[in-house]
This record gives structure tokens, C-alpha cells and sequence, in this order.
């Protein structure tokens, strides 16, 4: 039976890690155009790519485009803030993870949850 070295692993490893950073980021910026190219008026690819390249204030469909924009900004915030705070919970209950600052996350939620 043969053995892998341990730095072959763990290029293994970190391969694999930039892989899935990789098809998370491809994966955000296709949700990021869906949420600016869906709503309650559909708008094509092309125009999507027109508005954001070469806003014409003119056109109706710009103007759709550019209104989305905020909210998608606002969806990510929310989300990070949500998986910052997700993050910071399973730290505090990790049990090897007793960090200070993670400490005071925890009372300080406890507090403003009670």
C-alpha cells in the first residue's frame, strides 16, 4: 500500500480549495446578473451588458437595470453580514475556539436576545 507525502496532500488540498473558491465566485456573479436581469419586467442579456458598459438614460430598460442595482448591492451586505454572524456563532460554540472576542459576540447577543 502506498503513501501519499504530506505535501502532496496538501497541495491536493489547497487545489481543491481554490477550485470551490472558484465555482463559488462564478456562482455569485451569476446570481448577482439574475437578480439585476429578472423582476417584474424581464430584461435580455444584451441589454443588461448595454446598461452597465454604456448607460443611455434614454432608454427604459437602462433605467430598470440601474434601479436593480442597489438592491442586489444590499442582497450581498445582507448576506455576508448573515454568514459573518453565522460564522461567529459556530465559534463560540466550537469547542477548541475560545477566543475573547467570540466571547463577548455571544453575551453580547444573549444580552440583546433576552
Amino acid at each position: 500500500m502506498q503513501t501519499i507525502p504530506k505535501k502532496k496532500r496538501a497541495a491536493s488540498g489547497r487545489a481543491r480549495l481554490l477550485l470551490l473558491l472558484a465555482a463559488a465566485l462564478v456562482l455569485l456573479a451569476v446570481s448577482c446578473l439574475a437578480s439585476v436581469a429578472f423582476g417584474a419586467r424581464a430584461v435580455s442579456f444584451e441589454t443588461l451588458v448595454q446598461a452597465l458598459t454604456a448607460f443611455d438614460p434614454e432608454n427604459g430598460d437602462h433605467a430598470v437595470v440601474l434601479s436593480r442595482v442597489p438592491r442586489t448591492v444590499l442582497g450581498l451586505l445582507a448576506g455576508g453580514a448573515l454568514g459573518l454572524a453565522g460564522a461567529g456563532a459556530a465559534g463560540v460554540r466550537a469547542p477548541g475556539a475560545r477566543a475573547p472576542a467570540l466571547c463577548l459576540f455571544s453575551c453580547s447577543c444573549s444580552c440583546w436576545m433576552s
